[in-house]
């Protein structure tokens, strides 16, 4: 099973998952992200980082392998 990274950036701010979560594909990659997205962008809510936040989607290698749709943002 694949391990997938979920990261969160916040302006040019980024939080990096360093843990990851074994997942089947990537589709489930991204209903974890959708599901969880409050939760990843709130964790971080106390710093100073301004500006848009998304999550980006990385493989067990570093590439991403996914980004939201342009113009998705979570606020």
């Amino acid at each position: 099973m694949p391990t997938f990274y979920f990261h969160v950036r916040r302006g040019s701010v980024i939080y990096l998952d360093h843990q990851g979560l074994d997942l089947a594909d990537l589709k489930s990659a991204w209903d974890h992200a959708l599901g969880d997205a409050a939760l990843l962008l709130r964790k971080n809510d106390s710093d100073d980082a301004s500006g848009e936040r998304w999550i980006e989607i990385d493989d067990e290698f570093g590439k991403i392998v996914s980004t939201p749709p342009q113009g998705t943002v979570f606020q």
